[in-house]
């Protein structure tokens, strides 16, 4: 069995190389980054490294042209495990490397034991002459066809978010029922028209004013809110709401912490409830 060190910035991409090599029984070392992996090679006597090629630090090609450079490490073999939409700019790069096997992500388990299988039973690699302008040319545009995809591949996200976001605000403006978020230290950070309407105060929020601050003062909830919030709890209570012009309207409150790691949120809904309260009354 060979040992072989999978150099990857992503713990996924490792996780799965080092169980499938480790199923075929290959004691497998791991790197986050060129720098690191180029210290264990110097280190330990490996068979065979993955690696990834576009990483922090130190890329793939940086290290391998360590590696070709360094008399003892020099016929070190090595898979490129790359995205498939680089595999042509790879190509003449890996060629004047020494590197005969790539791999695309995502790759077939079976394709990529055999291929480990195939790199192990060849030859030392012997790098092509390249002239080394021509080969830092490839480098620069291997890595430039990857930020451009990685820019894309943002600009796509941002633009999912945005239409996402323009959707709830569209079910959230139109919804019949009150709708509220707070943050971490119980303030209102948004609250939509209906419970604006519930509360009689059309632009509530623009106005400096929250729906809490409408409450009756035997019903604040904001301490129970904001318990609620830190302690990620669900909070659910019937309250009373003093309009500006002195009505009186009772409205259930129900809230949800938002589970997130890094902010203490909660969400929630307001519905007004006082036909109901009146009809209860009647009835007892």
């Amino acid at each position: 069995m060979a040992t072989v060190l999978v150099v990857d910035d992503h713990p996924v991409n490792r996780d799965l190389l080092v169980t499938l090599l480790g199923y075929r029984g290959h004691t497998v070392l791991e790197a986050c980054d060129g720098a690191e992996a180029l210290r264990i090679v110097q280190m330990r006597r490996l068979d065979l490294v993955i690696t990834d090629l576009v990483m922090p630090v130190m890329d793939g090609y940086e290290f391998v042209r360590e590696l070709r450079a360094d008399r003892h490490l020099a016929l070190t073999k090595v898979i490129f495990y790359t995205a498939n939409y680089l595999r042509d700019e790879v190509l003449p790069m890996a060629a004047a490397l020494g590197v005969h096997h790539i791999v695309s992500k995502p790759a077939d388990p079976e394709l990529l034991l055999a291929t480990v299988d195939e790199a192990l039973a060849a030859v030392a690699p012997a790098p092509e002459s390249a002239p080394p302008d021509m080969v830092h040319r490839e480098h620069l545009r291997a890595v430039s066809a990857k930020l451009t995809d990685k820019v894309r591949e943002l600009e796509a996200v941002e633009d999912s978010l945005k239409e996402s976001e323009a959707r709830f605000r569209s079910l959230t403006e139109s919804s019949p029922i009150g709708i509220f978020s707070l943050d971490g230290a119980g303030q209102v950070t948004y609250s939509n028209p209906r419970l604006q309407e519930i509360c009689g105060q059309a632009g509530l929020n623009a106005a400096g004013t929250t729906w809490i601050d409408v409450l009756h003062p035997d019903d604040r909830v904001l301490a129970e809110l904001t318990a609620a919030t830190q302690a990620r709890t669900p909070y659910h209570e019937r309250v009373r709401i003093i309009q500006p012009a002195g009505e009186l309207r009772w409205a259930e409150v129900q809230a949800t912490p938002v589970l997130d790691d890094v902010n203490n949120t909660i969400v929630g809904t307001v519905q007004d409830i006082t036909a109901e309260m009146a009809a209860e009354r009647q009835l007892s």
